[in-house]
């Protein structure tokens, strides 16, 4: 079962979740991110349809987006690291709780996330390839 097949069982989930590819320029640095999943409460969330946001770059989605994410979600990728934050976010206007895991780590915290995240509103669990 390939990666994007196992996102299918993501779709009903309650909590928004989206895989994103992170693009970078020549000397090394995130520059954007594509969508390549998206689940049912990404547009709850985003308020923007999956069909708008499915392989499109971030910041053709939204025009006012604010490259502070792409620090987190650039380490992520380079490292192997998971981020847990809460930040405002220009591109909806609310404060958004977030994880950002590596692709390698998704199987671990989207069980973990259901179990102690809850609590959180919105919280958008991005997986990172």
């Amino acid at each position: 079962m390939g990666f994007y097949e196992k996102c299918s069982i993501m779709d009903e989930m309650p909590l928004a979740y989206c895989v994103i590819e992170l693009v970078f320029d020549e000397d090394g640095h995130g520059v954007d991110f594509i969508f390549r999943y998206c689940n049912k409460e990404m547009t709850v969330v985003e308020g923007v349809p999956v069909e708008e946001m499915l392989n499109r770059s971030f910041y053709e989605v939204f025009r006012n987006g604010d490259r502070k994410w792409l620090v987190s979600y650039a380490d992520v990728a380079l490292n192997g690291t998971k981020h847990t934050l809460k930040d405002f976010s220009p591109e909806i206007g609310k404060n958004l709780p977030y994880i950002a895991i590596s692709q390698s780590q998704v199987s671990v915290p989207a069980s973990c996330c259901q179990n102690e995240c809850t609590h959180l509103n919105d919280l958008s669990l991005k997986c990172i390839v």
